[in-house]
C-alpha cells in the first residue's frame, strides 16, 4: 500500500447558478479545476498554469479561501492511499 503525498491549488469557478467541474476521460470521477503544484510554484501560479493545460481557461482573478487536507483512494487503485493538501480558491475567468 503506497502514501502518496500530493499539494494541490484548486479553484471554484461560479457562473450564474453553475459550478465548473472537470472530469477525468475514462474515471466516474469529477473534481474542480486545478492540479499539482511544482517545486519552487506558488499555489496562485500552479493554479493558473493548471487552468491553461487542463481547460484553456485564464483568470481575471483569484482569491485565497481555505486550505484542507484530504486522504482518498484513487479511482481503480484501492491498495494507495493519496494525502492532498490542497490550497482552495475563489476567482473569475476572464
Amino acid at each position: 500500500m503506497a502514501l502518496i503525498q500530493r499539494e494541490t491549488a484548486k479553484i471554484i469557478l461560479v457562473h450564474g447558478n453553475a459550478i465548473l467541474l472537470c472530469h477525468a476521460a475514462g474515471e466516474p470521477i469529477w473534481h474542480l479545476p486545478g492540479g499539482g503544484i511544482e517545486a519552487g510554484e506558488s499555489p496562485e501560479s500552479a493554479l493558473r498554469r493548471e487552468l491553461r493545460e487542463e481547460v484553456g481557461l485564464s483568470l481575471a482573478w483569484a482569491s485565497p479561501v481555505t486550505t484542507l487536507d484530504a486522504s482518498w483512494q484513487p479511482f481503480g487503485q484501492l491498495q494507495d492511499t493519496v494525502h492532498e493538501h490542497m490550497h482552495l480558491f475563489c476567482g473569475q475567468l476572464t
